[in-house]
């Protein structure tokens, strides 16, 4: 059976305590506002004071730090850390492996390509294009169409 909590001890005497997340079972912090559709992968680490939107997704290995906001349908790619005070705007997008510091913003419907690295204080512009398929994903799958008949040839 899986462990439900988890502590973390920063420095001598000072534990962190960690919950499961109930969609995805990564670990929230109990002093972090994470609602329940949002998903948080397994072994990703949502510190405490951060605040997280609805329908937002967090990838395998990503660590949301201390105080850090994401808005609605956000997505966080795999192994990607977000800095303490950082702000990300609704609809953001961030790839695998990006590295975030403290205080950075990004825009709404922004894009982080991954392997990137945003310096401390660093800032990402909002994206005034909406995505060809209108708001982005809130899961990271989507539906698989099938090819009409007639139009293979």
């Amino acid at each position: 059976m899986a462990r439900v909590n988890e502590e973390v001890e920063l420095t001598p005497g000072n534990v962190d305590k960690y919950r499961r997340h109930p969609n995805g079972r990564g670990w929230v912090s109990p002093a972090a506002l994470v609602p329940a559709s949002t998903f948080v992968s397994e072994m990703a680490y949502v510190e405490a004071g951060a605040e997280i939107g609805e329908e937002s997704w967090i990838g395998p290995g990503s660590w949301i730090d201390r105080e850090s906001r994401l808005g609605k349908r956000v997505f966080v790619g795999a192994n990607v850390r977000i800095g303490e005070r950082s702000k990300i705007g609704s609809g953001a997008r961030i790839g695998s492996h990006a590295k975030l510091g403290d205080d950075v913003e990004v825009g709404a419907l922004a894009r982080i390509e991954r392997d990137a690295t945003i310096a401390n204080g660093g800032s990402v512009a909002a994206s005034n294009r909406a995505w060809a398929t209108g708001a982005p994903a809130t899961k990271p799958y989507g539906t698989m169409h099938r090819l009409r008949a007639d139009s293979a040839a």
